[in-house]
């Protein structure tokens, strides 16, 4: 097993710090260990991480910390992944790092304290849309000084680390927060979220990121919760507000369909008539004559 070392990639020996994009496609890059920090931000695109005898799949909006000398790997196929590298010795900022836990209302941040306190590092995280474009900017800034090397770009860079993980450390006391509320409370938002815009499209992973979960653990939550799965459960609501309509009103069933969001008329008709063993014409003609019934 390969085993990287600091100075294969140092500027300066009194420097301990790289950073670089890194384009993965279609290929491993085997296990291995390094003597330094690697913290990692997916770009795009997607694969597998292997990492303390687990097989993690990575995604855009990821953010990872490996410890030193600890093997990982990384496995992309079929497409191509994007990421941004940090390499860096704990000890680059540690004297930035003291200075800046002297005030106790910093000793929370979650991102820092594992330097000054030589505790296991961060887990994974995932970031939501609006915080990745954050995290994205904090890097490209200390990637355009560590390229420019303008006087004082060291001084900058490490101002902006610690920036980048007092950042990562808000982003993750909100998920937090998030967590802290019980599955069934965010299922009633999802189930709300529905109701109010079972006409309009949208997708699995909106849908995701309104309750801050992964795609696939939204789908099973939800089946959990409601016995359906979420494309189900939007078109029982969307029937029970044509139901409504059909009984109410004289609109033509084409319009109704379109109403309440089904583009496809003829499938609309079918998924009707699965539901209800009758066809939308029927289910109005019975409704009507049962209302006139004395």
């Amino acid at each position: 097993m390969k085993r990287y070392r600091m100075n294969q990639y140092l500027a300066r020996k009194e420097f301990l710090f790289h950073i670089f994009p890194l384009t993965v496609s279609n290929r491993s890059i085997k296990k291995h260990c390094h003597e330094f920090v690697e913290f990692v931000y997916v770009i795009s695109g997607s694969g597998i991480h292997e990492y303390q005898g687990k097989s993690t799949r990575i995604e855009a909006g990821d953010v990872l910390f490996i410890e030193p000398e600890t093997p990982h790997a990384f496995h992309v196929q079929d497409e191509t992944l994007v990421k941004y590298n940090v390499l860096f010795q704990p000890s680059f900022f540690a004297k930035e790092l003291s200075i800046l836990f002297t005030n106790p209302s910093y000793v929370s941040f979650y991102y820092l304290e594992p330097f000054l306190r030589s505790t296991p590092l961060p887990s994974h995280l995932h970031l939501l849309p609006t915080e990745r474009v954050g995290l994205q900017h904090i890097l490209d800034q200390i990637t355009a000084e560590y390229q420019e090397k303008k006087p004082g770009y060291d001084i900058i860079i490490k101002t902006k680390l610690v920036e980048c993980f007092i950042y990562l450390s808000r982003c993750y006391q909100d998920h937090k927060q998030i967590k802290n509320q019980s599955i069934s409370e965010l299922m009633d938002q999802v189930k709300q979220f529905i109701e109010l815009h079972y006409d309009e499209s949208f997708s699995l992973y909106e849908l995701s990121q309104i309750c801050g979960m992964s795609e696939s653990s939204l789908r099973h939550h939800f089946k959990a919760h409601t016995g359906y799965s979420l494309l189900d459960y939007r078109n029982n609501v969307r029937l029970k507000i044509a139901e409504q309509l059909l009984q109410n009103t004289k609109l033509p069933i084409s319009e109704i369909a379109l109403e309440i969001g089904f583009n496809d008329i003829s499938f609309f008709n079918r998924l009707f008539r699965k539901n209800h063993n009758m066809s939308p014409r029927q289910y109005r003609k019975q409704t009507s004559e049962q209302a006139s019934t004395p």
